[in-house]
């Protein structure tokens, strides 16, 4: 073996008696990205042989895997109700599983369910992972009901094969309780 690792290659031999094939089996195991040989001699052990051994040159080649998106969680879910508030933002992370640098990161556009536009906004803190992705519903005038939005994440690194990746935001509005409501307030009595 050359410099970098050892033990990455098997050779077995279909026969002792020529015609015979060698068959080549690497192995990519733990190694890293990086460039590997090895050299396999071929003997025999025949009378007369004057070119025993000759060698099989070997080159393996393990290639750094690519940047990969991952977010976690995929998704998130915000309540309301109606005439109160609108809830607290959460986040979502945005880390590279893979190798190399998972930059270019971006915000793709928001599409919505059925129901209701324009009621989440998502930013995203750097363009570099890791990242965080950060959601903000906002009630508005939105009805009682159930909304749904996915919001992609893009990356324009070199490599990347799974952009973009989405994260499903479900956002449930429930109908304001009932409320007691005096017309008027008070009333005066005389005698």
């Amino acid at each position: 073996y050359g410099a970098g690792a050892t033990g990455w290659l098997a050779a077995a031999l279909s026969g002792t008696t020529a015609p015979a094939t060698v068959t080549l089996t690497p192995t990519l195991g733990t190694l890293a990205a990086g460039s590997y040989t090895a050299t396999v001699p071929v003997t025999s052990s025949a009378t007369g042989v004057t070119n025993s051994p000759q060698s099989i040159t070997v080159t393996f080649t393990v290639s750094a895997a690519p940047p990969t998106i991952v977010l976690t969680p995929t998704s998130r879910t915000f309540t309301a109700t109606v005439g109160g508030s609108s809830p607290a933002a959460q986040t979502v992370a945005v880390t590279n599983s893979g190798g190399g640098t998972l930059d270019g990161l971006a915000i793709g556009t928001i599409t919505y369910g059925a129901g209701a536009t324009g009621w989440l906004a998502a930013g995203l803190s750097g363009t570099t992972a890791p990242a965080t992705v950060t959601l903000t519903p906002t009630l508005g005038t939105l009805a009682a009901g159930s909304y749904t939005a996915t919001v992609p994440v893009t990356s324009s690194a070199s490599g990347v094969t799974n952009s973009p990746q989405s994260i499903t935001v479900t956002f449930t509005v429930s109908a304001a309780p009932p409320t007691i409501v005096l017309t008027p307030t008070s009333r005066t009595f005389t005698a």
